[in-house]
């Protein structure tokens, strides 16, 4: 009888010992990628800009999880002491009834000094967001003002240009949760004056 009751213990014991491990980094499955479709339903064109790259973020409501930043290399692929200039300002236009699209598979990126301790000597540490509810979004404008040198792009939808707000704001933005699962979601722009 002790033997049985001693069996019994010991499976509970094990029972209550052997919850998930999701939390521990170390143990973590990897996030299924999460696609997000900025679509247009507003009957009119919406602009993003590009000079910077597409300016989409994500944001659990109160940490901002960087994307790359410009001119800057990966940390795995050594130290970057560039110096950068502007670049040319650009827009790309989302037109009525059309979408684009990014993938998130977790990743975020921070930037950390490197090298020689100089000033601008720095690489993108990249590191994984934990499991759990995140915003992602994408603001832009119903409107662009021409100009700049953009270069030549084989995209009839790349433009030279800014954004021009005057006309408004736009934003597209959608909660997801970042899990083992892959996804696609849908996160339509809303315009206001």
């Amino acid at each position: 009888m002790k033997r049985a009751l001693a069996a019994v213990l010991l499976a509970l014991v094990a029972a209550a010992c052997s919850g998930s491990t999701d939390s521990d980094p170390a143990t973590q499955k990897s996030a299924g990628p999460i696609k997000v479709r900025f679509t247009n339903p507003t009957g009119a064109d919406v602009f993003v800009s590009l000079t910077f790259g597409l300016g989409w973020s994500v944001s659990d409501g109160s940490t901002s999880y960087d994307r790359p930043h410009d001119c800057t290399s990966s940390c795995s692929e050594g130290c970057s002491c560039a110096v950068c200039g502007m670049p040319a300002p650009r827009v790309q236009r989302i037109p009525a009834g059309e979408a684009i699209e990014v993938t998130w598979g977790g990743e975020y990126y921070q930037d950390k000094s490197c090298g020689t301790g100089q000033p601008g000597c720095h690489c993108d540490q990249e590191l994984s967001a934990d499991f759990g509810s995140y915003q992602i979004a994408l603001s832009g404008a119903p409107g662009y003002t021409p100009g700049g040198i953009g270069g030549t792009s084989t995209d009839p939808n790349v433009l030279s240009g800014e954004l021009d707000t005057s006309g408004g704001n736009c934003v597209a933005s959608v909660t997801v949760a970042l899990d083992a699962e892959a996804k696609t979601v849908d996160a339509p722009f809303a315009c206001s004056p």
